[in-house]
């Protein structure tokens, strides 16, 4: 979701998580996992790294505590 081809083309997707809650924000991150795990069909996926950063481009606190991740 974050990476550094979004940071070099400049996308702004700020205003985009910003009309998430919470709620739909996991909601989102779980069915993407799911779109990755079934499209690519990976011998194994890392499904949480660098909360901290993931909650600074998301706009969403929760994501980065014990709970939310």
């Amino acid at each position: 979701m974050f990476c550094q081809s979004v940071v070099a083309a400049k996308w702004d997707v700020a205003p985009f998580y910003a009309t998430l809650n919470w709620t739909q924000y996991q909601a989102a991150r779980a069915q993407t996992a799911v779109t990755i795990a079934e499209l690519m069909q990976l011998d194994y996926m890392v499904l949480l790294q660098e909360s901290a950063t993931e909650a600074g481009e998301s706009r969403q606190s929760e994501a980065n505590t014990t709970s939310g991740s």
